[in-house]
């Protein structure tokens, strides 16, 4: 497996985003690189991606998943442009208010109390990170 040169990989990303790479997997997969094993992936329909691989005693699996972000200007922009065809821009996007916690925190009391109801607190989602000691034999000690 031969790894492509650092400069090569922008241009090569580009030529397999726009169907030109003649060679894909030359990119994509997993490559040995200098800093250890990369790889990459093109996921432009897929909910996540998962990679699993064993390491001795340890199996290792890395989900990534797709996480879409909308401009909230430009869909507000859009949302008045259909209300104004006369159409009902909840057929096509939903509203949601957000508060920010550090400004939550900071507003009187009375303004907190009255938005306490609206308000829940849930779980954030869980990392877990394997890493395994050395031996003393690794470490260079007897």
């Amino acid at each position: 497996m031969t790894p492509t040169p650092h400069h090569e990989v922008s241009g090569a990303i580009a030529a397999l985003v726009q169907g030109r790479h003649q060679q894909p997997h030359d990119l994509l997969g997993q490559h040995l690189e200098e800093g250890g094993l990369r790889i990459r992936v093109l996921r432009p329909m897929a909910g996540s991606v998962r990679v699993r691989f064993e390491d001795g005693e340890v199996t290792v699996i890395a989900e990534l998943p797709k996480k879409v972000e909308w401009d909230q200007k430009r869909l507000a922009s859009l949302a008045a442009m259909i209300r104004a065809e006369g159409e009902d821009p909840a057929d096509y996007v939903a509203t949601e208010f957000k508060v920010s916690e550090r400004a939550y925190n900071a507003w009187p009391s009375r303004i907190r109390d009255a938005f306490q109801p609206a308000r829940t607190t849930k779980v954030g989602k869980m990392t877990i990170k394997l890493e395994l000691q050395a031996s003393e034999q690794q470490r260079g000690r007897p």
